[in-house]
C-alpha cells in the first residue's frame, strides 16, 4: 500500500511487517537543509512470528552521470558505496554520488559493481542464496575501473521474536556545478554549507544519518497545520503533494558564477537566483503570468525565495534588448525587439539560453504588448508585504 504526503512517502507491505518511509529535508523557512541533494530510505521491520528471524534488504543504485571508481566508504556510523566521476571535465558530470547504510545491528556486504546491462545474475544470486552481496565489509577498500557500473549496498540483520528495528539507507549526490548549452555555469546553492569541489558525498550522508529523526519531526510539524484544518481530505492531500514541482520543476538555485568569470554581468549583480520551470512543454523560467497564480507555495512556505525573484524581475524592468527577433504565431507574424527598457517581462530566461542573464525567451508572439504582466507584477509586489510586511 502506498502512502504520499510531500516530502514524504511510504510503500507498507503489511504481510511481511515491512514499511519504507522515505523523504528528503523540504522544511519551509529553511534555506540550507532544503537545499540539501540527500534522500533518506527508513526501513520499520517487526518480527511477529514465535521464532528468530533474519532479515536483508539490499539498495543498488546506477550512478547518475558514471563513474571511473566505485569506492567503498567506511566510518562508526554508517558504510556506502561512492560513485566517483571526478575524473570529468568540470561540468555538470563532474562530482561523486553515493549509496550508504547505518552500521549499527547489522552485518554489512556490498558489490562495488556489477554489468550494468547484465540480468543482475551476479547480485541476485548471492543474496537470494544467504541474504548477502558478494564482498564482506570486512575487506579492504578497492574500485574498478569502470564506465558506467551500479553497484549495491546491503544490510542482514537478526530479529528476535517481537521484536521491531528500522534500518536507515541514504541516497546522497554532490554535482555542485549547474550549466547549460550556453557559456555561464552556476554553483549549486547547497555548495555554501559543504564546498563546491564535488567531493563532500559523505559529507551529506553523514548530515542525514545525524538529522534525519529531527528532519521527520519537523516536516510532520509543517504538514500538521495544514492537515487539521477543516479542509477536505482530497484538498489536503493535493495541497502537499503538488508542492512536488518546487523541487523537480527544471529548479534551479544557484550560489554564484563558477570562475573564471565570463564577461561581465549587465543584467544581475546579485548571485542568488532561484527559479522554477513553466512546465517542461513550455521551458521557461518563473513565467510571470503564470506564477501569478501558482507561486502561493514560495510566498507562504519561503518568502525569502519568493524575494529573491521579483528582485530579478524589478531589475528586468530596465533592461533594454533590442535584438530583433520573428515571432511565429497564427495571430502574430511579426518582428520586434525582444525586450523593451520599462516592460515587465515575460520570463527570466530558459534552459537552451542563459536563465536569469538572457530574459523573454518566449517567442511565441511579441510580449512586450501583453496588457496583463504589469498589473500582475504590481500585485505580486503588494502580495509580498501583505503577506511578510
Amino acid at each position: 500500500t502506498y502512502h504520499a504526503l510531500y516530502p514524504r512517502a511510504y510503500f507498507e507491505y503489511k504481510d511481511l511487517n515491512l514499511t519504507l518511509e522515505e523523504f528528503s529535508p523540504i522544511i519551509p523557512d529553511n534555506y540550507q537543509e532544503t537545499s540539501f541533494p540527500v534522500a533518506i530510505f527508513k526501513w520499520h521491520i517487526s518480527n511477529s512470528q514465535k521464532e528468530d528471524r533474519e532479515l536483508s534488504i539490499f539498495f543498488s543504485f546506477q550512478s547518475i552521470f558514471g563513474s571511473k571508481q566505485n569506492i567503498l566508504y567506511q566510518e562508526n556510523a554508517f558504510s556506502g558505496l561512492i560513485f566517483d566521476n571526478l575524473h570529468h571535465e568540470k561540468n555538470y558530470k563532474y562530482g561523486q554520488m553515493g549509496i550508504f547504510v547505518q552500521n549499527e545491528d547489522v552485518e554489512i556486504s556490498y558489490l562495488n559493481a556489477f554489468n550494468e546491462n547484465g540480468d543482475g545474475k551476479e547480485v541476485w544470486d548471492t543474496f537470494s542464496r544467504n541474504g548477502a552481496l558478494g564482498d564482506s565489509i570486512k575487506k579492504e577498500t578497492h574500485y574498478s575501473l569502470l564506465t558506467n557500473s551500479p553497484g549495491a549496498i546491503c544490510a542482514k540483520t537478526k530479529l528476535h521474536r517481537g521484536e521491531s528495528k528500522t534500518i536507515t539507507f541514504v541516497l546522497a549526490w554532490d554535482y555542485p556545478i549547474l550549466d547549460t548549452v550556453c557559456q555561464t555555469k552556476w554553483y549549486k546553492h547547497y555548495t555554501k554549507f559543504f564546498g563546491k569541489d564535488g567531493r563532500n558525498v559523505a559529507k551529506i550522508a553523514r548530515k542525514a544519518f545525524n538529522n534525519s529523526e529531527r528532519w521527520l519531526q519537523e516536516i510532520s510539524k509543517w504538514q500538521g497545520k495544514y492537515l487539521k484544518t477543516d479542509k477536505p481530505d482530497w484538498f489536503k492531500t493535493l495541497l502537499l503533494n503538488e508542492l512536488y514541482y518546487v523541487a523537480d520543476g527544471g529548479t534551479i538555485w544557484t550560489a554564484g558564477k563558477v570562475p573564471p568569470e565570463d564577461k561581465p554581468e549587465k543584467l544581475f549583480k546579485q548571485e542568488e537566483h532561484f527559479g522554477t520551470l513553466e512546465c517542461f512543454d513550455y521551458p521557461f523560467y518563473e513565467t510571470l503570468d503564470v506564477r501569478f497564480y501558482g507561486s502561493f507555495p514560495l510566498i507562504k512556505l519561503w518568502p525569502d525565495l519568493e524575494k529573491i525573484i521579483m528582485k530579478d524581475y524589478i531589475k528586468a524592468i530596465f533592461v533594454e534588448d533590442l535584438e530583433k527577433k520573428f515571432f511565429n504565431h497564427p495571430l502574430d507574424q511579426s518582428t520586434a525587439e525582444r525586450k523593451l527598457r520599462g516592460a515587465v517581462p515575460h520570463d527570466l530566461g530558459a534552459p537552451f539560453e542563459d536563465p536569469f542573464l538572457k530574459i523573454n525567451s518566449y517567442m511565441h508572439v511579441n510580449i512586450n504588448k501583453w496588457k496583463d504582466l504589469n498589473s500582475k507584477f504590481v500585485l505580486l509586489i503588494y502580495r509580498y508585504f501583505y503577506f511578510t510586511g
